[in-house]
């Protein structure tokens, strides 16, 4: 009885560590405005800078230096967990030049664009809104 109690236990815990919570659901993203700036402040230790949006189906930063987007990208990392904006992050920290400008997995899109040397934009989509696709 122990030994069948112990294996439905370790079967229980690995079904819950094996569970990932996605950051998108029906082509939006599951955390709110407020909980993406909580984000924000925590990681980085700072207020959001008025050029960040955070909505539902998007989150963009525009007309933003080297800094600013790196503080971005870490936040929308520690909210999402998506490694694709980590590798966009370390991509941009160490001034790689043949950073893509679209990057996709299947929950989210990255819309990248640094036509200036100095400025920056990022626009991180769910996939079901992305560029105004319909859902699957």
């Amino acid at each position: 009885m122990k030994k069948l109690l112990i294996l439905l236990m370790a079967a229980m815990f690995l079904v819950a560590c094996s569970s990932k919570t996605s950051a998108v659901s029906n082509g939006e993203f599951t955390f709110t405005e407020d909980e993406f700036k909580e984000a924000y402040e925590k990681t980085n230790d700072r207020n959001i800078p008025k050029n960040i949006s955070a909505y539902d189906t998007m989150l963009r930063i525009e007309f933003a230096d080297k800094e600013e987007v790196l503080r971005f990208l870490k936040a929308a990392n520690q909210i999402t967990g998506y490694k694709e904006i980590d590798r966009l992050r370390k991509s941009i920290d160490e001034d790689e030049s043949n950073i893509q400008n679209v990057i996709s997995n299947d929950d989210i899109s990255i819309v990248y664009d640094d036509r200036f040397d100095d400025e920056y934009a990022i626009t991180i989509y769910p996939e079901g809104d992305k560029f105004g696709k319909e859902d699957k």
